[in-house]
């Protein structure tokens, strides 16, 4: 499945990072994820308050 390019489902969107939206798709509830997907974002987007561990 093509990701992160223009026109797929699985990109980028309102300040979200692919990441987000494959747990969205896919409605992945776990709490581990939660925590990655809060350091993938910061690291991914301009979120800088997200994941303080980022640098």
């Amino acid at each position: 499945m093509p990701f992160d390019i223009p026109k797929v489902e699985l990109m980028h969107s309102a300040g979200n990072c692919t990441f987000d939206s494959v747990i969205k798709k896919y409605n992945i509830e776990n709490s581990a994820v939660g925590i990655l997907a809060k350091i993938i974002t910061r690291a991914d987007t301009d979120q800088c308050d997200l994941a303080p561990q980022v640098v």
